[in-house]
């Protein structure tokens, strides 16, 4: 085997590795850059021990949250639902009033957000009440849809809350739809291996011309 040939093959092995170790780092930090939205604090938080039921609680995101598609479920020891009026949203804070009766026992707090980038993620925690209280409904605003009664029981739907983030504003689904939520820097880092690649075999084939 010619030194010329030996060279060249030691040449193309150098660069699948540096190929091969370009698209793990692209790989590895995919995940990172596409973690999902995730619950970081709440008020009351998560097992407290209350002497009361306050007349709201708050969850705090690690992002914001859209106002589209958001719902939140407070069950009182008898699981009827005491939440009243539709959640607000303030960047990564969502925030529920709460009335009625409120008898001592534990609370179960059901939630489910959409992110800004269209995923959604639903989660549970329960707070304890060791004394009972009554907090009025506030009136609801002139024009405002009529909030479902205090008192009745209700279960959260998923597919209706699931059905409710979808807008023109989502991003599409399919393979097209993945790859644009795909994070900048992962596409970026994709073509820039892909470049180097097949710029390299371009150089390496020019150079093996001679020796056929």
């Amino acid at each position: 085997m010619s030194e010329p040939t030996t060279a060249l093959r030691r040449a193309v092995r150098r660069v699948v590795a540096v190929v091969v170790g370009l698209c793990a780092l692209v790989l590895l930090g995919a995940p990172a850059a596409q973690a999902h939205n995730s619950l970081v604090g709440s008020d009351p938080p998560a097992d407290a021990v209350l002497a009361v039921m306050p007349d709201h609680l708050t969850l705090t995101f690690a992002e914001d949250v859209s106002p589209v598609g958001v719902a939140l479920m407070v069950h009182r020891p008898d699981q009827v639902v005491v939440n009243v009026g539709v959640p607000t949203t303030a960047g990564p804070v969502v925030t529920q009033a709460i009335a009625g009766d409120l008898p001592a026992g534990v609370y179960r707090v059901m939630y489910r957000v959409t992110s800004d980038d269209g995923h959604a993620i639903e989660g549970e925690y329960t707070v304890t009440t060791l004394g009972p209280t009554t907090i009025a409904q506030p009136a609801a605003p002139v024009g405002a849809v009529e909030a479902p009664a205090v008192g009745q029981p209700m279960v959260m739907d998923h597919e209706a809350a699931a059905s409710a983030t979808s807008s023109p504003s989502s991003p599409p689904t399919g393979p097209e739809g993945d790859l644009r939520r795909l994070p900048g820097p992962v596409v970026v880092g994709a073509v820039a291996v892909l470049v180097a690649a097949g710029g390299l075999t371009l150089v390496l084939l020019l150079r093996r011309r001679p020796l056929d």
